[in-house]
């Protein structure tokens, strides 16, 4: 396994870039619900991508439930359009959902570039 670069252990080392066991290494984009990070995982030492409900304490429970449904519907489905979703967890009372991380266009840039309204 290669080894981590200097920002991975600076992140590793800094308990505030930390979702459980993950390092936080950059924001990767937010939505109205959500906000996902690019993170590395030192477990299986590669990148993850972790998406987390924004401020669950201000989330009504409409939105919690709507965020596990998506957790148990990505975890059903196997499709190389897809990502993986890895694992799910909560943290600070916060729950979060770890996927593969594919690197690329995101949606938004997909949907600006073909000129598409969602």
């Amino acid at each position: 396994m290669p080894e981590p670069t200097d920002e991975i252990r600076q992140a590793l080392a800094d308990p505030s870039r930390r979702i459980d066991r993950y390092a936080v290494l950059s924001e990767l984009g937010r939505g109205g619900m959500g906000v996902v990070y690019l993170c590395y995982d030192p477990q299986i030492s590669r990148t993850v991508a972790i998406k987390m409900i924004l401020e669950t304490g201000g989330a009504d429970v409409e939105g919690l439930a709507r965020f596990q449904r998506e957790a148990l519907a990505v975890a059903r489905i196997q499709h190389p359009g897809i990502v993986t979703l890895l694992g799910a967890g909560e943290h600070e009372g916060d729950p979060y959902l770890v996927m593969d991380f594919v690197e690329g266009e995101t949606f938004n840039d997909l949907l600006k570039r073909e000129k598409i309204t969602a």
